[in-house]
């Protein structure tokens, strides 16, 4: 028989159309690649023993599920809960716009001295985010100190020391402050800024919340004032004091020129005319020179200003005055002069100015210049835009306001400049013409004049100023209290339903991902899928024999037949009918019809490692084999760790070694079982070299004698994965079937022991799954489902047949 066929050749198939045979490729171990196998269709294995994981471990994945709730609730419990108070503040854009109305002097006071244009709503928030602002808050808080309800600030507390609160300094204020306030354009509003504020304690966050909003409006207020009251300053200060000064010397200057002409004076009226123009050059000469007093002292305080937030800045704008600038100035001031001298010589023209065709030219020309500058100025301020932004980013909102004020006052100072010397050159154009004529009629219209022109211009000034008190008292800034924040009832954080969904997941993340590297980690045999992609054909899916062990013996190991004590291991022999039973019942059945043009009789199983149920399966395959009439003869040639004998409850001695080392007749050596068709040649005593006894010539010549005597010979061996002692016998055998235990054998162990195989070219007709469970197999949605199915109605099939009474057991 070592010479015979193999018994697959390539040109046929399975013809088992069982679970645990069908769809299986026929394929002999030469030639076979472990490693290409184990590729094909891995990823979708993968998935299902990933599944299949988490199915197995569903109770430890919701126990970590409930673990990690516990723990969130019991954080949640133990920290410090804290207070969210919200407030909203609405920009009114137009309020600082409104204070640049008016006309006449009014009007040009308020643009160059007044506040600034609209701030955008990205300046505000800036503002209400700087540490500036923040420092503007922490101040006033150290100076408060105390909540409404008599209790400190908690922000303003570094430790408790015994009764004694400890102050923080003014720099942990500003960070906290910083920290816990949050800042933001409300959605979907062009005007409107939330102001929200975190706290430990609600009644401060309330309190701070609102803080923040008021101070915000005390500061708009204080910047839109903050104009006003420089210009009243001045006008009190400066232009009042002097015109004033200056009236009451005209008016001295008179008195005593009258009396130095007793009879009085009449004076031409060419010399009237001729001296009003003057002094109405000389009134808008001065009016102008008194403007730019101011505009000077308001663009002084504010370079001032600009230098010390951002020194050099001030020199960068200077290109926004430009040669063209001052031209088209000197342009605006000829047409002012020339519009006014109209005005005064006509002055039905100040009602309806489009009968003049002249004076209708100049107010077009005057307004083409007034916006040619304007685009100079926006030019010249965009050049200086990168000095605008801070180191984070930020527009500075109040670097952004002094720079449009300097350049207003900037653009202002040479219109009036320019106006002024335009009036001085026609002024002396006018004296020298009344040079020519008499000198007392001159002297005495020239001082009627700046009689009257002191008193307009003090008039003038008078009620400006008390018209910038009324404007002080009732100026606001831009900001405004929209909706008060109100004292929280309930905490904002924490969030006990958040948290705890969060720590059900953690908990749950966290096994799942155990279970994850488990699976991937795990290289046991677990499934009938993974035992399928080796390429050879799964002969039998043996199950767990422990239920059934434990059904009819309570879970003992040894029952007595006779004066013998069987293996409950045996299924066949005391429950032919169970599920057991049947697997090696397939067993046989493919071993026998899986090559009909081949009689195949000697078998050798082998196994990977140790432990893996050899001995138990070739001993059921053999009373199987045996109760389908067939003579069998089952040889125990594990000469390190021999089991057979124990099995039947035989004795080890005499057997093999004792055929091989002492010339014992055979007859002598072999046993019947108590099992029809069955004989036994135990391993015999235990020899020292277990692989020069099988490689022996006797040995070779046991098998040729015996193989003629029966018609199936089962050969028992060490696992051929780790001990090499089953090699001759291997290859003597017709075919060689591989033995894994269901989660126990492990995948680098099986493929080395095809490794082995191929390497002796041995004849590896299937393998065999033992002691399987569906309920912990991975890929259960595949083979390892078909086979749970399949189980299943063989169960309930064979429960109506009926078995064998303990009488029929003993009577085996």
């Amino acid at each position: 028989m070592v010479d015979s066929e193999p018994l697959y050749n390539g040109n046929h198939s399975s013809s088992n159309g069982n679970a645990s045979g069908s769809g299986a490729r026929p394929a002999t171990g030469k030639g076979a690649n472990p490693g290409s196998a184990m590729e094909q269709d891995q990823g979708n294995y993968m998935q299902q023993k990933i599944m299949a994981g988490l199915l197995r471990f569903k109770w430890l994945i919701l126990l970590a599920a409930l673990a990690g709730g516990v723990a969130a609730w019991y954080y949640t419990e133990n920290i410090t809960p804290e207070y969210l108070a919200s407030g909203m503040i609405i920009i009114h854009q137009d309020s600082e716009e409104s204070l640049s109305s008016g006309g006449d002097i009014t009007s040009r006071l308020n643009r160059s001295l007044g506040p600034a244009g609209t701030r955008s709503m990205d300046n505000h928030v800036q503002l209400l985010k700087s540490r500036v602002f923040a420092e503007r808050i922490a101040e006033k808080l150290m100076e408060q100190e105390v909540m409404s309800n008599g209790e400190v600030f908690p922000v303003l507390l570094r430790e408790i020391e015994g009764n004694e609160p400890l102050k923080a300094a003014k720099g942990q204020v500003v960070s906290r402050l910083r920290s816990k306030a949050d800042v933001k354009r409300v959605s979907g509003s062009d005007d409107l800024i939330e102001i929200s504020y975190i706290s430990h304690d609600p009644l401060e966050a309330k309190e701070l919340a609102n803080l923040f909003m008021n101070e915000f409006v005390e500061l708009t207020d204080e910047r839109a004032r903050s104009s006003i009251q420089a210009t009243l300053q001045y006008l009190q200060d400066e232009m009042l004091n002097k015109v004033g000064g200056r009236l009451a010397d005209s008016e001295q200057r008179i008195e005593d020129f009258m009396r130095s002409e007793p009879g009085g004076l009449n004076l031409a009226s060419h010399t009237d005319r001729l001296v009003g123009q003057v002094h109405t050059l000389e009134e808008e000469a001065e009016r102008n020179r008194l403007e730019l007093e101011s505009i000077e002292n308001r663009k002084e305080r504010a370079q001032d200003e600009l230098n010390e937030i951002e020194p050099g800045l001030t020199d960068q704008m200077k290109s926004a005055t430009t040669a063209r600038v001052r031209m088209l100035q000197e342009n605006m001031a000829n047409l002012t002069i020339e519009r006014m001298l109209m005005l005064n010589k006509n002055p039905s023209l100040r009602t309806n100015e489009d009968q003049e065709p002249r004076l209708k030219e100049i107010n077009n020309e005057m307004d083409q210049i007034s916006n040619e500058i304007d685009e100079l100025v926006s030019e010249g301020l965009d050049q200086t835009r990168g000095f605008l932004f801070t180191e984070a980013g930020e527009m500075n909102s109040r670097i952004l306001e002094l720079q449009r004020q300097i350049a207003d006052l900037t653009v202002e100072r040479i219109r009036l400049q320019s106006l002024i010397n335009l009036a001085e050159k026609r002024i002396s154009d006018y004296n020298e013409e009344l040079d020519q004529l008499p000198e007392k009629q001159t002297r005495m219209a020239r001082l009627q004049r700046e009689r009257e022109r002191d008193e307009r211009m003090y008039n003038e000034l008078a009620g400006r100023a008390f018209e910038m008190g009324l404007m002080e008292q009732s100026t606001r800034g831009s900001g405004r209290i929209f909706e008060d924040a109100l004292q929280p009832g309930s905490p904002f954080r924490p969030d006990v339903p958040t948290n705890l969904l969060l720590g059900i997941l953690l908990g749950m993340g966290l096994a799942v991902s155990g279970v994850f590297l488990r699976v991937m980690l795990d290289y046991r045999i677990d499934s009938i899928d993974l035992l399928k992609k080796y390429g050879l054909p799964v002969l039998s899916v043996i199950p767990d024999m422990k239920p059934v062990i434990r059904s009819q013996f309570k879970g003992q190991s040894h029952y007595k037949v006779v004066d013998k004590k069987l293996s409950t291991l045996l299924v066949p022999l005391y429950d032919p009918i169970s599920n057991v039973s049947e697997s090696f019942r397939r067993l046989f059945n493919n071993l026998r019809f899986n090559n009909p043009d081949s009689r195949n009789k000697l078998f050798v199983l082998t196994s990977p490692g140790k432990g893996e149920g050899k001995t138990t399966t070739i001993s059921n395959l053999a009373i199987t084999m045996g109760e389908s009439g067939n003579r069998v003869l089952l040889l125990d040639c594990d000469f390190r760790k021999p089991h057979v004998h124990r099995m039947f409850g035989l004795d080890m001695e005499p057997g093999i070694t004792d055929y091989l080392f002492d010339d014992t007749p055979l007859e002598e050596l072999i046993v019947s079982a108590q099992a029809p068709g069955l004989d036994i040649l135990t391993s015999g005593k235990q020899t020292v070299s277990p692989d020069r006894a099988i490689n022996s010539n006797k040995m070779r010549r046991l098998i040729e004698e015996v193989t003629d005597k029966y018609d199936y010979i089962l050969i028992d061996t060490a696992p051929f994965g780790i001990i090499s002692d089953a090699a001759p016998l291997i290859r003597m055998s017709d075919g060689v079937i591989a033995l894994v235990r269901f989660n126990k054998s492990k995948t680098p162990e099986l493929d080395h022991l095809i490794e082995n195989l191929n390497s002796i070219s041995a004849e590896v007709v299937g393998t065999v799954l033992n002691d399987f469970n569906p309920k912990v197999a991975s890929g259960y949605y595949t083979d390892n489902r078909k086979y749970a199915y399949n189980d299943k109605v063989y169960k309930s099939y064979s429960n109506k047949v009926k078995k064998p009474d303990k009488k029929e057991k003993e009577n085996v």
